[in-house]
């Protein structure tokens, strides 16, 4: 079918799902899983067949940057116990210091809170500095300009 948008990562995703909740819901037979299911299923068709390619698309972009945060947060739990660190999973390393992660819906990037993001004033590069630094003197590796801010 030409000029529609067709099925994606997030397209897989939602027939994944209808088809464990159809399980479930021979299972169970329960109404609300039945309805769930319906909506899944109405919603995935709706995305297959749909002509508005950028709207879909743009759909699926934040779909998988939140797959790409989530997955990564959980590789970074899994390796802390792999690299040693302290399996007592209250969030803190072997230093006993606290860390969480904040991801950026927007990239997908996700950045920890031991360092800050600053955009450079001249050109708009992003620098990651070291936080708890007090006031420091940032140089843009880009355009070599240097301004101070507080981290």
């Amino acid at each position: 079918m030409q000029g529609r948008y067709g099925i994606d990562a997030l397209g897989r995703f939602l027939i994944y799902s209808v088809m464990i909740f159809s399980l479930l819901n021979l299972l169970f037979g329960s109404l609300i899983l039945f309805t769930l299911d319906l909506a899944i299923w109405s919603y995935a068709f709706y995305r297959v067949f749909s002509k508005d390619i950028y709207k879909r698309s743009m759909e699926n972009n934040r779909y998988l940057n939140f797959k790409a945060c989530i997955s990564g947060k959980i590789k970074r739990f899994f390796n802390r116990f792999r690299q040693g660190g302290n399996a007592s999973g209250d969030g803190s390393d072997e230093c006993g210091q606290k860390f969480r992660s904040k991801c950026n819906s927007f990239s997908g990037k996700c950045y920890d809170d031991t360092y800050k993001v600053f955009k450079c004033p001249k050109c708009r590069q992003k620098l990651r500095v070291p936080r708890g630094k007090g006031k420091i003197m940032i140089t843009c590796r880009r355009c070599q300009y240097e301004f101070i801010k507080r981290t």
